[in-house]
């Protein structure tokens, strides 16, 4: 595999963002982070595979391995944490912080923060959960 790195007025990447098209304003940092973006402007994606299935979403933040992995159209996001929020594909405002913090969810407005803090939340919609293993299971 060819390795790239580049530094532009719009990404910062190594080994991603290949399927660009018009986006622009965006920071990338961390092998396959934002690789599907297309058109999505304003995210900033720090850390392998963060926010790689992203496409169109607009104003995300995901810093940590696999953060905010399968979100393709979510926005105005902010995942802190390795894997948090990797399973949110389309929902908006929330913010997750901690490793695996809102792991599993894919509702809308929610606060999480602590290790593994909203692991059973699903479909939850404007939750707010505080504490290591809160929601847990």
């Amino acid at each position: 595999m060819q390795r790239h790195i580049c530094l532009c007025s719009n990404f910062l990447w190594f080994d991603e963002t290949f399927n660009n098209v018009s986006a622009s304003r965006n920071t990338f940092a961390g092998s396959l982070s934002g690789f599907n973006n297309t058109t999505g402007d304003f995210n900033s994606f720090y850390g392998y595979n963060s926010g790689a299935a992203n496409t169109i979403s607009i104003n995300n933040a995901f810093f940590g391995q696999s953060s905010g992995d399968k979100n393709t159209t979510g926005q105005d996001n902010t995942f802190l944490g390795n894997g948090a929020g990797f399973s949110n594909v389309s929902a908006n405002n929330n913010s997750f912080v901690g490793s695996l913090a809102g792991f599993n969810t894919t509702g809308f407005s929610n606060l999480f923060f602590g290790f593994q803090a909203g692991l059973a939340n699903t479909t939850g919609d404007s939750n707010t959960l505080v504490g290591n293993g809160a929601n847990l299971g």
